[in-house]
């Protein structure tokens, strides 16, 4: 096969021989790339079976788009050869790594941590791996996991009866052509009980796979390991798992393993995503050693618990936290509306530690103002003259805070007083204090500068290498020896700062190297290491001071910090005791303009003082909107049009949305996850009785829509494999939910007409998402209304006319019932643009519908995160 093409891809060399065939390296030729070709050998590739297995393993990866699953480019043949194209992935699999010893637990937890968030993507999309074990694990060189070979994957929901395999090496498959439920499949030392026993599997075995892999991660020794594979199946359905052999690791994961190795499904953990909250907490516990083992309760931690009791019993909308559930010692610092720091494509870092680990300093609230934190007090102070800053930093003792501002670097005294002009420059995305001068970028191009903090003239310190098409050196950070620093490199072809350069300058020569390829905003922890950003998260790789140089590998060592793209920002500040504050990545709270959008095309902007207000319902007198207002957590609102008054309706703790209005205008339902899931709650508008609880349960369920008579509620309820089915359920609590829809597709968005007797939905039946209508709860089949595809249904007063979006097109269809149900030509009302959003409600009056529409760039950021001690932790990593 090698030098040979198949289709447009020419085949460089063997890879080696997968579940499915042999799998090669080649070229693309037309997208000029390298890609992964899995081959059928020629013999089976007329082998129907094989075949259609094949082309079954093609549709399950292409619905896997995901960060740490290979993805696949095709599916092709050339003459006798059947193939899929797919990633390349780089790197070593995680049985390689194994083979030179156990990874230590920081580690493992983070990479379990990716193989969790990998397999929980699958799952919701109703796929079970079924072959999960180290082989099919890839780590990348740059630290990532990439989780291979979905070939026995399948969807779960589907039909067991269609379950089959193929021969695959290294597992204990018992016939090599396509076979029946019950058939042993997937590799014996990780295969769950019930696999083991031939029987049918869901996600939950993965998840007892997973418990395998992690286990054998911190040990290096294969958890039910044999001489023959009678011998692990024999263990696996016999011998208890012994933990004992583990090294020493946070609680979490002694928990998560017991959970996961359970032999009694009731007693196994139920969602792999339960693992990845379990790992996020002990991902930070091996990264950050408890306080509680090292120190007394000091005063930051009775200030933090003081505080939080005080603010929740009187001030809600300023949250100060701590993370009682897991052993780390920190808090989140919240900042309401008016201090909140606003982060747009072009922001660049906002917050920097003082000193004395403990104060805060962050470019924030409305006027874009400099603000001090202390992290055992109360709120922010402003520093006032400060308006319009855009960068900061403290000077080594903290008695200063230099700062960019209407193109002019500043600095101005923590005690107060006015600000000190050091020089013009144009704001540059970068600002670094060192002993006696100040180092920045100016502007968004070019090499560094230097300036004294005592003002001046600046100088430039470090030159673009056109060589290397360099177009920027920014976010400098000066080392220990206040002669070197480290800074991030742009280049001419970069697409986002996660493939940019870390360089280090000689402050001495100007002489620079790179260090460090794919990152940006790097800064040096006394550990021995310097800590950048990529991807939304923070990786460390040990430095060697005396040498100026790199030491071994990139580790991952936080996720979901707030990064920029477009600028390379990294919202992190790491302080000189080792302490971290950081933004973590939350939902975008955005400002929303709202407007009436008319049958005739035209629109008309409705003035509501709260723009964070969205998805609004409208209330059936047409005078009142229930919508959510966007905050940590999101509450139900009800807008008076008429007297223009907001009043905040739900106070559930957790998430509040989807809200449903009854007929009769006095009641709401809701959705609630406070358990976990969505759940279905309703609630009196007149707030005279409180909420409660309608639909519990282990599913997400969503209020749709009321019978007219306001007595029964219509509700979507998920499984696990993503399978939407419409209920319904009395709302005075005097019946059990029942089935309304239960067929073999995807149902939901269910409205009621007024009339009482039909009943519009979407489906999945004819292939894609549509639009139907059927008689509610009286015999008749269903009729399809939307053409090519449709969602948001919804009917207009005299239920002779059905609303849906197409697209972005709202469309029309006729409904005629008098000798039968009969279903119009479907036409067009009006074009949607992109910024409308939101379900569209219809107006009594059946005239106009009302639509939210984005406001960009108001995107603001309510809390800091800081975690004491970070650094320790990355002792653990090696130097």
């Amino acid at each position: 096969m090698l030098g040979k093409t198949l289709a447009h891809y020419k085949i460089l060399s063997h890879i080696g021989t997968g579940g499915m065939g042999e799998v090669y390296r080649a070229h693309d030729t037309k997208l000029d790339r390298e890609v992964a070709l899995k081959a059928l050998p020629v013999e089976f590739s007329q082998d129907p079976e094989r075949v259609a297995r094949f082309e079954r393993e093609a549709t399950t990866l292409a619905k896997l788009q995901h960060a740490n699953i290979a993805a696949i480019y095709g599916f092709d043949k050339d003459q006798d050869r059947t193939f899929l194209v797919m990633e390349l992935v780089e790197g070593e699999d995680l049985a390689e790594r194994l083979a030179r010893g156990p990874i230590p637990p920081g580690e493992s937890i983070l990479l379990a941590a990716q193989i969790a968030e990998a397999l929980e993507a699958a799952h919701a999309l109703g796929i079970v791996h079924r072959d999960l074990k180290p082989a099919n694990i890839k780590i990348t060189p740059t630290g990532d996991v990439k989780l291979l070979d979905f070939g026995l994957a399948r969807a779960y929901a589907g039909d067991e009866g269609s379950d089959s395999a193929l021969e695959i090496s290294n597992s204990p498959t018992i016939t090599a052509a396509m076979t029946m439920q019950g058939v042993i499949l997937g590799t014996a030392a990780y295969m769950s009980p019930e696999q083991a026993r031939g029987k049918s599997i869901d996600r939950q075995a993965d998840i007892w796979s997973f418990g395998v892999v992690l286990f054998e991660m911190l040990t290096a020794e294969r958890l039910f390991g044999g001489e023959t594979i009678s011998d692990s199946i024999g263990a696996i359905l016999h011998r208890d798992p012994d933990l004992t052999q583990l090294p020493d690791v946070p609680p979490q994961v002694l928990t998560l393993l017991r959970r996961c190795l359970s032999r009694d499904k009731k007693e196994r953990l139920r969602d792999i995503g339960d693992a990845r909250l379990e790992l996020a907490d002990a991902s930070a516990a091996a990264v950050t050693e408890t306080r509680e083992t090292k120190r007394k309760p000091g005063k930051t931690t009775w200030i933090a618990a003081a505080l939080l009791t005080v603010l929740v019993a009187a001030v809600g909308w300023l949250a100060l936290t701590r993370d009682q559930g897991s052993s780390l010692d920190q808090i989140t610092l919240g900042t309401p509306r008016d201090q909140a720091i606003t982060l747009r494509d072009g922001s660049w870092t906002r917050l920097r530690f003082a000193a004395d680990g403990r104060t805060i300093v962050y470019v924030g609230g409305n006027d874009q103002a400099l603000l001090l934190r202390d992290i055992g007090e109360f709120a922010a102070v402003p520093i006032p003259g400060t308006e319009g800053a855009t960068l900061c930093d403290f000077s080594p003792d903290g008695r200063w805070i230099a700062y960019m501002a209407d193109s002019k670097l500043w600095k101005v005294a923590v005690s107060g007083g006015a600000p000190f002009e050091i020089c013009e420059t144009s704001d540059g995305p970068g600002l670094n204090w060192g002993q006696d001068e100040i180092i920045f970028a100016r502007a968004n191009g070019g090499g560094l500068w230097s300036v004294s903090a005592a003002g001046g003239v600046p100088r430039q310190i470090s030159k673009l290498d056109d060589g290397r098409e360099e177009t920027s050196h920014r976010w400098p950070y000066l080392l220990p020896d206040g002669r070197h620093l480290l800074f991030t490199i742009k280049t001419a072809r970069i697409e986002t700062f996660d493939d940019a350069l870390i360089g280090l300058l000689s402050l001495d020569t100007g002489e620079i190297k790179v260090l460090i390829t794919g990152g940006t905003h790097p800064q040096y922890s006394a550990t021995g290491h310097i800590i950048y950003g990529r991807e939304s998260q923070l990786f460390a790789v040990p430095f060697d001071l005396e040498t100026l140089t790199v030491k071994g590998t990139p580790s991952l060592v936080l996720d979901e910090i707030y990064t920029i793209d477009v600028n390379g920002a990294a919202q992190y500040a790491l302080s000189a005791d080792g302490n971290l504050a950081f933004l973590p990545v939350e939902g975008d709270i955005t400002d929303y303009e709202m407007e009436w959008l008319y049958r005739s095309g035209q629109s008309k902007r409705l003035e509501i003082s709260e723009t964070a207000f969205y998805n609004p319902t409208i209330a059936p007198d047409g005078q009142r909107l229930a919508g959510m207002v966007s905050a940590a957590n999101d509450k139900i609102h009800i807008y008076d049009l008429g007297r223009q008054i907001m009043t905040r309706l739900t106070n559930t703790p957790g998430n509040d949305g989807t809200p449903v209005w009854s007929p009769d205008g006095s009641l709401l339902a809701y959705q609630n996850d406070r358990d976990g899931s969505p759940d279905v709650y309703v609630i009196s508008v007149d707030g005279g009785t409180p909420a409660r609880k309608l639909v519990a349960g282990e599913l997400d369920e969503f209020p749709e829509s009321w019978t007219p008579d306001s007595a029964r509620l219509l509700f979507t309820r998920v499984d696990p494999g993503g399978k939407a089915r419409t209920w319904i359920v009395p709302v005075d609590g005097s019946g059990e939910p029942q089935a309304v829809l239960d067929d073999d597709y995807s149902n939901g968005m269910a409205k009621v007409s007024p009339d009482g007797r039909w009943l519009t939905y979407v489906s999945n039946s004819s292939g894609d998402i549509n639009v139907f209508v059927r008689p509610f709860e009286r015999p008749g089949g269903p009729v399809r209304v939307s053409i090519a595809g449709g969602d948001r249904p919804q009917w207009v007063p005299d239920s002779k006319t059905i609303y849906y979006t197409a697209d972005d097109l709202m469309m029309a269809a006729p409904i005629e019932t008098g000798a039968g149900l009969r279903v119009g030509v479907p036409v067009e009302v009006f074009e949607l643009d992109e910024m409308v959003f939101g379900p569209l409600p219809l107006a009594p009056d059946g005239e106009r519908f009302l639509a939210n529409r984005t406001v960009p760039g108001t995107d603001l950021h309510h809390g800091i995160r800081v975690v004491f001690g970070w650094a320790d932790g990355l002792k653990r990593l090696g130097r």
